[in-house]
């Protein structure tokens, strides 16, 4: 737990070279550590290369819409991350989409928490049609975006529904 520390861009970088290929770290907390977007690359950077890390929480970090996107392509590679949590950063309808985008890919991402940040509608659409090509993800969280309650609803019982499937094989008749 390293959050509150002002690492800023340069201390995260060191943070993340040791990052690269450590094999025994699975939780790392960098919260409230002033990062932005250069913070995010180095971040992304690491965690293409770790198969280690299980959970990251890198909110209120400042960082926007490009430092999203990094990380969301990092996912496409990354297999090992469960837990992601990017409260309270920059991320708008632009980064939701690029996490959406990532879903297809990443088969190890459960728990993704973008609450607080500036996504819309239009965002949320994109995960809808995303989830369904990522099995492992159980948690969105979008409170505190722009986000109708009829879209979280739908999120909700999209990925609600495969942990269904079984109950209804057993309940309806082939």
């Amino acid at each position: 737990y390293l959050g509150f520390n002002n690492l800023g861009p340069n201390g995260i970088g060191a943070l993340m070279a040791v990052l690269w290929d450590n094999e025994t770290l699975t939780s790392l907390h960098i919260y409230h550590n002033n990062i932005g977007n250069a913070g995010a690359g180095k971040c992304a950077e690491a965690f293409r290369h770790n198969r280690s890390l299980q959970e990251l929480d890198l909110s209120a970090n400042d960082i926007g819409n490009s430092g999203m996107t990094k990380i969301a392509d990092a996912l496409k590679i990354n297999q090992s991350l469960q837990v992601l949590k990017l409260y309270k950063n920059n991320a708008s309808d632009a980064g939701a989409e690029k996490f959406a985008l990532a879903l297809t890919e990443n088969t190890s991402l459960q728990r993704l928490y973008l609450g607080s940040n500036a996504i819309g509608d239009d965002g949320a659409q994109k995960f809808i049609e995303s989830i369904g090509e990522n099995c492992a993800l159980r948690s969105l969280d979008l409170y505190g975006n722009r986000v109708s309650q009829s879209l979280q609803t739908k999120i909700k019982g999209l990925i609600a529904a495969p942990k269904m499937q079984p109950i209804w094989r057993q309940l309806l008749p082939e």
